[in-house]
């Protein structure tokens, strides 16, 4: 059999061209039309997809993490036909830009078929973060099918994995006055070092303009409420790639946390998806329950990014305290250095890139340990608000090296 024969058996039609940014060193690293799994055998992918249990096209991806050799993928059962909201591809795997995700930890944690799996296992996995004490943290909506129905099968859950070994650590579901029927959780941040593993906290973006924080150690949470944590409809206007105009208001998005001060106090950056300002606040305050309801004015607006600079996600590098963030409007990233002691405002910001794709929605971000960034591009309002083709939707991941792609920029190193 022909290699284009087997790659449409597996419905996984790599793009062959790999495209860099030869100005900036982006380098586009993995793509995809369709989203394809590892069922075990052509006969089980055959089953999911009569049973459909997988559904080609219905898959889109929220979420990336890199730890060793693995790269980690949330694909959110926001339509049905997701068999597996959890997968990781292998990053030495150079024989194909659009490797085929195998399920983490297992095809029986990401079981999706019955009232009691539903209940034990994963339901949609939004965003996922690795520490530095080798655990991958996974954020649960706990709903499925939001774009049609928006079925509520359970509350939303965060699943704590033992990265060496894979097993599952802890599962942790938040009680039912840290949420709302309306809330949609997009983001997690974990709160840690490598010194302080069992007092780690997590920081979870509800969009409807909340933040739950809970602690390892504790075992529990709270929601904080803050107008910070609202949009700013001026600017919910958005386009899809057919035309069509849609308004959005998503609050509490991005988040990033800074380099300590000679204090050893840090700030938590955020930002609401919908709107164009910055704001911070003391990590030791969202740590304290009773500060984090009263003391509300130590949550303040730091900076302004700009006009049609909403932002899905940001990162701070702590090697150089450059801030990295999506620009979802301007379709690529920018960056500013906060070791600077510059305000945050347009004249102090660097534009990494703009990506080659039109409306590439540019919806998360992370930093490996190497200093590597990579992006994820993934054309969420074409997959929500348009027809999808039968080919299916681009996504995409591109990465560069940080030290490279600020050079010449108002964020390169001091």
């Amino acid at each position: 059999m022909k290699l284009i024969e087997i790659l449409m058996l597996i419905g996984s039609i790599p793009f062959q061209t790999k495209l860099v940014d030869t100005k900036l060193n982006l380098v586009e690293e993995f793509s995809w039309k369709q989203i394809d799994y590892d069922f075990g055998g052509v006969l089980n992918r055959k089953e999911a997809i009569d049973n459909e249990v997988y559904i080609p096209g219905a898959s889109i991806p929220t979420g990336i993490e890199v730890w060793g050799d693995k790269m980690f993928i949330a694909i959110p059962r926001i339509k049905s036909g997701v068999p597996f909201t959890l997968n990781y591809i292998s990053l030495s795997d150079i024989n194909t830009k659009s490797p085929i995700l195998l399920p983490y930890p297992s095809q029986v944690m990401n079981n999706f078929q019955n009232k009691s799996s539903k209940k034990a296992k994963m339901t949609s996995i939004f965003s996922i973060r690795a520490d530095p004490c080798n655990r991958l943290w996974a954020l649960d909506t706990g709903i499925s099918e939001e774009a049609t129905v928006r079925k509520v099968e359970t509350p939303p859950t965060i699943f704590i994995f033992n990265l060496n070994d894979n097993s599952l650590l802890r599962k942790y579901v938040l009680q039912e006055n840290e949420f709302e029927t309306t809330s949609k959780f997009r983001n997690i941040l974990i709160d840690v070092t490598s010194g302080t593993c069992e007092n780690a906290f997590a920081y979870l973006a509800d969009t409807k303009h909340g933040l739950v924080v809970y602690s390892w150690l504790a075992n529990k949470s709270y929601r904080i409420k803050n107008n910070y944590f609202s949009f700013d409809p001026i600017w919910g206007n958005f386009q899809t790639n057919s035309g069509f105009n849609v308004q959005l208001n998503d609050g509490l998005f991005g988040m990033t946390l800074t380099i300590p001060n000679h204090k050893g106090q840090r700030y938590l950056l955020f930002q609401p998806m919908i709107g164009t300002k910055e704001f911070r606040v003391k990590t030791q305050i969202l740590q304290n329950k009773t500060l984090a309801h009263t003391n509300v004015t130590d949550f303040y607006l730091y900076g302004d990014r700009g006009d049609d600079s909403q932002s899905a996600a940001s990162y701070m590098d702590l090697e150089n305290g450059v801030l990295f963030y999506t620009t979802l409007i301007k379709n690529g990233v920018n960056c500013w250095n906060y070791n600077r002691g510059e305000r945050l405002q347009p004249e102090n910001q660097g534009t990494i890139t703009e990506f080659p794709h039109k409306k590439a929605f540019p919806y998360d971000m992370k930093i490996d340990k190497n200093g590597t960034i990579w992006v994820l591009c993934n054309r969420l309002l074409d997959f929500l608000y348009d027809n999808v083709p039968e080919e299916g939707i681009p996504f995409h991941i591109y990465s560069g090296r940080v030290r490279n792609i600020i050079k010449g920029t108002p964020c390169e190193e001091i």
